[in-house]
């Protein structure tokens, strides 16, 4: 007779008993964790919130995919500000600045006007 440990055992029986229908039409991968995300997703099952371990690096990777769509759409934006930035100093519409005390005054400047929009906006 052979023990085998209840992770391995709950591992097999997600895959001969799916919780959802067309489980097993999902493509597997077997991954290793560190003894920190391993302890992570069996705290999280036993609480309840997530059933399995699959759900739980399912979130995960959710997650990542999210961020780095983020991620993106912050590069794209900088992107199109850096052309928009060009573009206006190539027309003349820079603003010069010779100082530290130029820089500083130019930044509080962009500070109060983004509380005052922020005021005007929740008023």
């Amino acid at each position: 007779m052979h023990l085998f440990p209840a992770n391995v055992i709950g591992n097999c029986c997600q895959f001969a008993y799916p919780e959802e229908k067309g489980t097993l039409d999902m493509p597997t991968r077997n991954v290793n964790l560190t003894d920190h995300y391993d302890s992570f997703i069996d705290t999280s099952i036993a609480t309840g919130r997530f059933s399995n371990a699959s759900e739980a690096v399912r979130a995960g990777l959710h997650l990542l995919e999210r961020q780095e769509a983020e991620d993106q759409a912050k590069v794209e934006w900088l992107r199109g500000t850096t052309k928009e930035a060009f573009a206006a100093f190539d027309r003349g519409e820079g603003v010069s600045l010779s100082s530290a005390d130029d820089i500083d005054a130019l930044v509080n400047s962009a500070i109060e006007e983004g509380r005052a929009a922020r005021r005007t906006t929740h008023a």
